[in-house]
């Protein structure tokens, strides 16, 4: 570059700087390095700009992957009450065939059910006659669907099969009372976590089974007989591997589950003891509100609604009557035997399963036979023991009677001896004096007599 001549001012010489330092700019690539840099940033920010997209459509396929989830596992409310019917009619299956016809021995033995009704199932007092009559068989059909309620409550119908503890599902019943939506979003986690690891649900199954099982070792087995024991328990731990199965669908449900065990819900309460129908029907007991005890929560009832909620087309017929004893003021004397399911997140809480319960009138009527049957059996008692005490005292009179005639048999029998020993067996001679002539002393004539008689 031809320099300035002289002469130019400072401007001059500054222009011609600054293009002499572009032109040696130029001739350095520095305006290559300037568009490496200016590209490197582009693509920058362009990996910036795809990167968040990708992870946008990663949470938009996650949140379709849910809701596909849910859409699967989302059953129609007769699907789900179909799984819940099952648990309820493989028990009741259960009860008829183990405790509809017992033998005498084992359904008069007032002291295995007492020990039955040790267990907390039984808070209210479900009377079991001691008989053979149909009552008496709905009553202790009714016990055992009570316990077995009561076991699959606490540690099968659990809200996850992640932690055998199942103390997480008071953590989710705290948490679910402050917020709903939280809850369910905790929940559905635990139960995806859990599917994550089939072998360790599984595992946490079989171990709630087996707090069941030790609870029906300890209270039912002495109720069946001996021989059939195994095939009971084979088919008690069936039925709850089996309920395990059914309630996986309904851990997966958006609302939280929740139970009803008081006896003035407004849905249909069926009757647990029929069995003359394949589906429990609902009974006569019904208001337009629930109320549940345990909640503190009020409902509108499901029925009012002619399409809501559905209930099978069968009703349950008992042989127990229903007077106008069953009104709502002794709804009190009523036993629930099983509890009612309900999704607690819809607005009107929708009932998924109604509860079973015994009314009061056929308590009623079962604690007067129960007593009746009591009554028989202390009186049989007391006639045993009368017939025993006889026995006994005849026995003690003959008892009186042979020892008064031991007594002067063995006085002579020493005489004899004495008068053997004494007389350097004179006894002895006598005796065979008097076999041989028929003459001696009264002694040896008794011997002679016993003697001639053995002879």
């Amino acid at each position: 570059m031809t320099p300035p001549s002289p002469g130019y001012g400072d401007a001059a010489k500054a222009a011609h700087l600054i293009k002499a330092a572009k032109e040696l700019l130029l001739g350095a690539g520095i305006e290559d390095f300037v568009a490496l840099v200016n590209e490197n940033t582009r693509l920058k920010d362009e990996k910036k700009t795809l990167e968040i997209d990708v992870n946008s459509r990663d949470r938009k396929i996650a949140e379709l992957n849910h809701k596909m989830d849910v859409a699967k596992s989302q059953l129609t409310r007769r699907d789900r009450r179909s799984k819940l019917n099952k648990i309820f009619l493989s028990a009741r299956d259960m009860a008829e065939t183990y405790f509809g016809d017992m033998p005498p021995q084992l359904r008069s033995n007032s002291a295995l059910w007492d020990n039955l009704k040790r267990h907390p199932a039984f808070r209210k007092d479900i009377p079991i006659p001691l008989s053979g009559t149909l009552v008496a068989k709905e009553m202790r059909m009714a016990a055992f669907l009570a316990f077995v309620a009561h076991e699959m409550r606490h540690n099968i119908f659990q809200p996850t099969y992640l932690l055998p503890d199942v103390g997480l599902a008071r953590i989710l019943d705290n948490l679910g009372d402050k917020d709903s939506d939280r809850e369910a979003h905790f929940r559905s986690v635990l139960v995806r976590l859990a599917d994550l690891s089939p072998s360790n649900t599984n595992a946490v199954i079989v171990s709630h089974i087996n707090v069941v099982m030790a609870s029906v070792a300890e209270y039912v087995h002495d109720l069946i007989p001996e021989k059939s024991q195994p095939s009971f328990d084979v088919k008690f731990r069936n039925l709850c591997t089996e309920a395990a199965e059914q309630w996986k669908f309904i851990q997966r449900l958006d609302g939280k589950i929740e139970f009803d065990v008081s006896p003035d819900v407004a849905n249909p309460l069926y009757n647990p003891t029929s069995t003359t129908n394949s589906e429990p029907g609902p009974s006569n007991n019904s208001n337009n509100t629930t109320t549940n005890t345990n909640n503190a929560k009020s409902r509108p009832n499901p029925n009012n609604k002619k399409s809501s909620n559905p209930t099978p087309a069968t009703t349950a017929t008992t042989t127990t009557t229903t007077t106008d004893r069953d009104t709502p003021n002794l709804l009190t004397d009523a036993v629930v035997i099983w509890p009612a399911f309900y999704n607690q997140s819809t607005d009107e809480q929708e009932t998924l399963m109604p509860g079973f319960l015994l009314t009061a009138g056929q308590v009623a009527v079962a604690k007067a036979e129960e007593k009746k049957t009591q009554l028989q059996q202390q009186g049989q008692q007391a006639t045993t023991s009368q017939r025993r005490a006889q026995r006994q005292q005849t026995r003690s009179s003959r008892a009186v009677s042979m020892s008064a005639g031991v007594g002067s048999g063995a006085a002579g029998v020493l005489g004899l001896g004495g008068l053997g020993l004494e007389g350097g067996g004179g006894g002895v001679l006598a005796a065979q004096s008097a076999v041989s002539g028929g003459s001696g002393s009264g002694t040896g004539s008794f011997l002679s007599q016993a003697s001639g008689g053995v002879l």
